[in-house]
Formats: structure tokens, sequence, C-alpha cells
């Protein structure tokens, strides 16, 4: 062990205290700063997790919060490729996931963060947890997106038990423009149960628009319609 060992710990262990720093919200802004620099010159693997971990903690005062976060996305995706897969991977376990999700697209672009996204609400359809805040959020990403994966993947939360999230998935699905998941937002607006105004409102306007057909719904949307629709035949009008 070198003198500089002795004094400052080995290179494995300056790179653990500089992840830990980053990370530490009780430390002073200029020594977390220096801590991401020191990561972002060392580059490795362990280093890029150190930073990604960044994202998840938050300081007190919100402004300085969000210039770190800001800076330390800088300092990744100036790191390129090498961040791509870790940024995927620590999507999937941190609970903050807008700035991550933000970095795979900015560093793979659309297809890595698809199906980061759908990867992501596969293992939340299969949770039984009422934690509705990761769904919703992936589900509104996914309505500025158009691939044919979206709607059958989005579909699956219209019966979610937060209201938020069926919003949510009734968007991402309509904004693909398809009939593909057509008769599971006649189902939606047909069912006797749904008490969200706002989402029977909204899925009513855009079968209106569309001119989509009603069978075999029509009998179940008689007298179950928001304010302003009504049934014309096999069809939904509004006024």
């Amino acid at each position: 062990m070198g003198f500089l060992d002795i004094i400052f710990g080995s290179p494995a262990k300056q790179l653990e205290r500089q992840c830990k720093r980053v990370q530490n919200i009780n430390a002073q802004p200029e020594d977390r700063e220096a801590a991401a620099l020191f990561l972002a010159e060392d580059g490795s693997e362990q280093a890029i997790y150190g930073l990604l971990g960044r994202f998840d903690v938050r300081i007190e005062n919100a402004m300085k919060d969000r210039n770190e976060k800001a800076f330390v996305f800088d300092l990744l995706e100036a790191l390129g490729q090498p961040a791509l897969d870790p940024a995927v991977i620590f999507s999937k376990r941190c609970k903050n996931i807008a700035n991550p999700l933000r970095l795979i697209e900015a560093l793979g672009g659309t297809g890595p963060l698809l199906d980061t996204v759908l990867g992501m609400l596969d293992e939340e359809a299969e949770k039984e947890d009422y934690k509705p805040d990761r769904k919703r959020h992936l589900l509104v990403l996914l309505a500025d997106q158009r691939d044919e994966r979206i709607a059958d993947s989005a579909a699956r939360f219209l019966e979610d038990f937060d209201e938020g999230v069926r919003y949510s998935a009734a968007q991402a699905v309509i904004a693909q423009e398809s009939e593909r998941a057509m008769d599971r937002l006649l189902a939606a607006l047909a069912n006797p149960t749904e008490e969200s105004n706002r989402l029977r409102v909204r899925i009513a306007e855009v079968v209106a628009a569309r001119r989509w057909a009603l069978d075999p719904h029509v009998e179940a949307l008689q007298g179950n319609l928001p304010n302003g629709f009504q049934v014309k035949g096999s069809y939904l009008v509004a006024g």
C-alpha cells in the first residue's frame, strides 16, 4: 500500500466513499458536486451507479435539488453509451423514475425507452400493491409515444383500483389512434361500476369522434352514458 493509499484509502475505498458522498443529503453542496465530478471522471460501472443514485435522494431545498440533479444528468449523458445499461437497470429498482427514464431516452432514443417502460409495466401488472404513482407515471410517458405494443400494455390498467391510473391508461390507449384496444375502451365506458366521470366523458368523446361501432356494447351503454351523449343505432353521438 502506497503513502497516498494510507492517507486517502485504496482506489476502491475512494470510489466507494465518493458514491456515498454524492448521495449524502447532509453533505455540503460543493462536496456532492466534487464527488459527482470524481465519479464522472472515473467512469466505471460502479461510479455510474453512484451518480444514478443521486436521482433517488432529495435534499430539502427544491431548487438546489433540481440543479444538482440536472448537473448529474449532464455528467451521465456526457458518458454516453456506457451509462445506458446501468440506467435501464437502475430505473427498474429506483423510487424516482423520471430522470433515469429521461436519461435512457437521451442516450438510446425511444427504442430503449419504450422497451424499459413496457417491461416495467409488466412488472407493475403482476404486483398486488396500492402504490399507483409509478404506474401512472409510466402510462403518462406512453401517451407521448406511438408503438403497436402500447395499446394492449396500457389497456390492462383500465380496471385498476386507482382512478388516475385508469385515466392515464385510457389516454395512452387513445393516443395510439388505432382500434386495437377499442373493445377494452368500450367495456370501460359500459362498466356500471365506473365512478370516474372524467374518464367516462373522455372515452365517450373519442368513441363519438372516431365513429366506432358500439357492438356488442349497445345494450350495456343504454342508460349508462355520461351527460351529453346518446346512442343512435350502433354509434355514440354527442348532444
